[in-house]
């Protein structure tokens, strides 16, 4: 059994997060071309919204300015121009989705995809979305259950910072805390009758802005993950053109791409929009 773990940066868009990007292209990639199902737990957003995200990256159809907005009004049931004008949306908005609306291709290979991501949901279960709102111990006996009911392979969180014990445990610190979930789900993981993989999202600190400053000793909170897990995915975005970065930031870019760190348990991973 694994604990794997996945921080994340920004880099030349700072208000851009790619470690729910990484747990989408995992999550969709394991249930489309293995026999595990996931249980993705989100701890920072709906599970609706995971759901449009996922759908999203599914597709993988440019519908419009802004592919995730168009799937949450297509969900909502608006399928005229009628319908449309009655909502409170700005006229930006109603322009981008009227013109998904008037694209009958892009429209009918975005509603094959969702037939197709439906079933991977509802009917096969092989991603199951859940929001929820308990400590770390009570998390682990669910964990346990999930397994034995819904036969989970693989389990994705995200985050580690919002992971929390129960409101009366005895801790000095947040540190001490933290390093009390990790134990526990290292051990989780390592169980051999009811343990599973486990994929854990978290986040640097903020004073992480570019590639350059990138370090495991500036994961949030002091996780220590190269403690505890076995491999970790380094990413960050990179939109602007390379050539016209600044330099430092341009060849630190291009050393770590691809490379492996700390007894390759580190792989730095580069996140395009396109992601």
């Amino acid at each position: 059994r694994d604990l794997h773990s996945f921080p994340t940066r920004r880099s030349s868009d700072l208000r851009l997060h790619g470690k729910s990007t990484i747990l989408n292209n995992l999550c969709l990639s394991i249930a489309t071309s293995t026999d595990f199902n996931s249980l993705y737990l989100t701890l920072e957003e709906h599970r609706d919204r995971v759901f449009v995200n996922l759908l999203n990256c599914f597709a993988r159809i440019p519908l419009g300015r802004n592919n995730r907005e168009i799937i949450r009004k297509e969900l909502r049931g608006i399928c005229t121009r009628e319908e449309l004008d009655g909502t409170k949306y700005s006229v930006k908005e109603k322009r981008d989705y009227l013109s998904f609306l008037e694209n009958n291709k892009n429209q009918s290979e975005y509603l094959a995809r969702k037939t197709e991501f439906a079933k991977l949901i509802e009917d096969s279960h092989r991603i199951n979305i859940q929001s929820p709102n308990m400590d770390i111990d009570s998390m682990i006996d669910y964990l346990a259950h999930m397994k034995r009911k819904h036969n989970i392979g693989v389990v994705f969180v995200d985050y580690a910072q919002l992971l929390r014990v129960a409101e009366r445990s005895n801790f000095r610190s947040r540190g001490d805390e933290i390093k009390y979930i990790m134990d526990r789900l290292k051990d989780f993981s390592n169980d051999e009758k009811n343990g599973l993989p486990v994929v854990l999202a978290a986040q640097f600190n903020r004073d992480v802005r570019y590639v350059r400053d990138m370090a495991l000793n500036k994961i949030g909170e002091g996780c220590n993950l190269e403690f505890y897990a076995d491999t970790i995915l380094l990413g960050f975005y990179c939109f602007r053109n390379p050539q016209t970065d600044d330099p430092v930031e341009r060849d630190r870019i291009n050393k770590i791409q691809g490379t492996k760190e700390y007894n390759d348990k580190v792989l730095y991973v580069r996140l395009d929009k396109e992601s």
